[in-house]
């Protein structure tokens, strides 16, 4: 199993996706949040189970929500980079990655 880091960024994404599910329903909000850490988990478990979207740049769709996850591998530890919307401009995504 590898170790997890964050970018600085991604709590806020997080923070921003979570209230939006939350005003649909509670219930909606408590199930986005599971198969939040479920998909982390899977990721920091199997970090190259997903492909290299853009250079060492990775992406895992997050299931029955429109979100896509984008990590990379430095070693064994997984860093996330950003929680992005799959319809959002992909040009975009990668804003964080210097």
């Amino acid at each position: 199993m590898a170790r997890r880091r964050y970018h600085p960024g991604f709590p806020s994404d997080l923070r921003e996706a979570v209230p939006h599910f939350d005003g649909i329903s509670t219930a909606l909000g408590v199930r986005f949040r599971a198969v939040m850490r479920e998909k982390l988990a899977m990721i920091t478990d199997h970090p190259e189970l997903y492909a290299c979207l853009a250079g060492q740049i990775r992406a895992s769709r997050l299931p029955r929500f429109p979100y896509v996850i984008l990590y990379t591998l430095d070693g064994d530890c997984v860093y996330f980079v950003s929680l992005v919307l799959g319809s959002s401009d992909r040009t975009t995504w990668f804003d964080r990655i210097g």
